[in-house]
Order: structure tokens, then sequence, then C-alpha cells
């Protein structure tokens, strides 16, 4: 079994914390992948996960650390990468529009006149007293 110092098990949750950051609130890639990419990203994500487990259960500790730190490593940059195009694709690069200041019109005299229109053509059952 590897024994890993107290230093390298710091920088290697410090790396994963600063995946799982970068992941999620980090800049955004300027293209998007093709899904094809993402799937293999997922399906590699998930096969280290299960490799894991196998390696746990096969009593090796230290490949099944590797095998999940490799996992969420491959996670966090198929859910980076997925990203791109979420907010528009620009990569968070340009501005974005500023919102109008009035809001969409809306007319209320035709929704209130189509409103009674339905209303009379409506069947209304009487509810007896």
């Amino acid at each position: 079994m590897i024994a890993l110092s107290l230093m390298a098990k710091l920088v290697i949750a410090a790396l994963l914390v600063g995946s799982i950051v970068q992941a999620f609130f980090g800049r955004t890639p300027s293209r998007r992948p093709s899904s094809g990419i993402l799937t293999a990203l997922l399906v590699a994500g998930l096969a280290c996960y299960v490799g894991g487990l196998g390696a746990l259960m096969a009593g090796s500790v230290a490949v099944c650390s590797l095998l999940v730190v490799l996992a969420v490593e491959v996670m966090c940059l198929g859910v980076w990468l997925g990203r791109a195009g979420a907010d528009g694709g620009d990569g968070g690069d340009s501005p974005r529009p500023e919102p109008d200041d009035q809001p969409p019109s809306f007319d209320w005299d035709d929704f209130e006149r189509k409103l009674r229109d339905w209303e009379r053509g409506r069947d209304r059952d009487r509810v007896a007293p």
C-alpha cells in the first residue's frame, strides 16, 4: 500500500476543489464541443467510478483513490465544456445586453374583450341553492 504524506493529500484535495469550482463557476469555454465528446467524457468518468469500486472491492485502496480522483477530474472537464453555450456561447467575454426599462407591452383591452367573449360562449350549469 502506498502511503501519501499530508502535503500530498492537501495538494490533491486543493486540485479537486479547484477543478470543481472552475467547472461550475469559472469562465466558460468559447465553443461548445460536440455531444459525442461530452458523452465520451461522461462514460469515461463513470468507468473510472466503476473501476474505483472494483479496486476497492479487490482491496486496492490506492488504485481506488486514483480512479476516483481521475473520475472527478474527467467529470469536471465535462461539466465545464458543457457550460459553453449555456449563456449564449460567447465564453462570457461580451457584456450582457442591458434590460429595457419598459416592460413588454400588452393589449389589455383586447384581452378583456376576448375574455368576455369566452365567458358568454361557455355553457354554465346552475347550482341549486
